[in-house]
């Protein structure tokens, strides 16, 4: 099997910004299966705050001793570090939707967030200065799935606070039964059923991303003329320009979501490597106007208000 690296930019040709989209494929990666050993699971719940670099959310992680920028991503299998220096590690090469990347190993030896510690944990190397150039920010890394997993993880775009509960610490009927919505993993993302205009699709939830995505094959089915234009910028820097779609009705489980853009992407690739269907990515524009908890053990999506 091919090793498939879902790494996307859009660039705005209108407004002349640019918007990141980050899902970290992890078949036949360089080999970083080991779990990361916790010194200290921290308290039941903890609180991280954040900034926002565009719709990114930047958290500050202490790697080796020292702080640093990452982004939360729920697209990322665990933690990836930016680099470009691969003289010293195993590398491999990554394809992506479109272009390629080189991909390497790396053991971190002390890393701690939200109140954990861990030591000896693995991650990927990965040249992320696009992100940097786009948020004018030094971004040490990503963190992903596995610092998530066993938690729950709460959101709060307007105090710009991120909550940990771990999952075996949370009281028994924690969540009203109708503001609830099951997901299922694409490997480590979670994905969900939406109603489209009426029909339905699977998304992925993709905390890293700027914005909404769908696959380009449902303009025919939705009948909607595209109202913009943007540039998809793949891992290798090359662009291609690609139509977005403003949907005014999209449905999650009971509740009827505001109309949001999605930039028409062919998903085909990712669909055809893991044998599963993906319909698009909610990012940022859902969950800056959706206060919501992911339950990464329950495999459950919460409408906090």
């Amino acid at each position: 099997m091919r090793s498939i690296l879902f790494f996307l930019m859009l660039m705005s040709q209108v407004a002349f910004s640019q918007n990141g989209v980050a899902f970290l494929g992890t078949s036949d990666m360089v080999d970083t299966e080991k779990e990361a050993n916790i010194i200290d699971k921290g308290p039941a719940i903890s609180y991280a705050s954040f900034d926002l670099a565009g719709g990114m959310i930047l958290v500050e992680a202490r790697i080796n001793g020292e702080s640093a920028n990452f982004v939360l991503d729920t697209g990322a299998p665990g933690l990836v570090i930016n680099s470009n220096d691969f003289s010293k590690v195993e590398t491999t090469t990554v394809d992506g939707i479109q272009g390629n990347a080189t991909v390497g190993a790396v053991e971190v030896d002390h890393f701690k967030w939200a109140g954990v510690e861990y030591k000896q944990v693995d991650a990927q190397l990965m040249d992320m200065s696009c992100f940097e150039k786009m948020t004018g920010k030094a971004i040490e890394g990503l963190i992903g799935y596995e610092f998530l997993k066993g938690k729950e993880l709460h959101i709060d775009y307007k105090q710009k606070v991120i909550r940990l509960m771990r999952t075996e610490k949370m009281p028994a009927n924690f969540r009203k039964a109708e503001d609830i919505v099951s997901f299922s993993y694409l490997e480590h993302l979670p994905i969900v059923k939406m109603k489209v205009n009426g029909k339905l699709g699977y998304f992925g939830l993709d905390t890293g991303s700027e914005v909404n995505i769908i696959h380009s094959r449902w303009q025919k089915k939705l009948k909607i003329s595209a109202t913009d234009k943007g540039e998809l910028v793949g891992v290798d820097g090359a662009g291609k320009v690609v139509e977005s779609i403003r949907i005014k009705s999209t449905v999650l489980g009971n509740r009827s979501l505001e109309e949001m853009k999605f930039f028409m992407v062919d998903l085909t690739t990712i669909e055809k490597e893991y044998g599963m269907r993906l319909d698009g990515i909610l990012g940022f524009p859902f969950f800056s106007t959706n206060e919501v908890a992911l339950n990464f053990e329950d495999q459950k999506l919460s409408f906090c208000k």
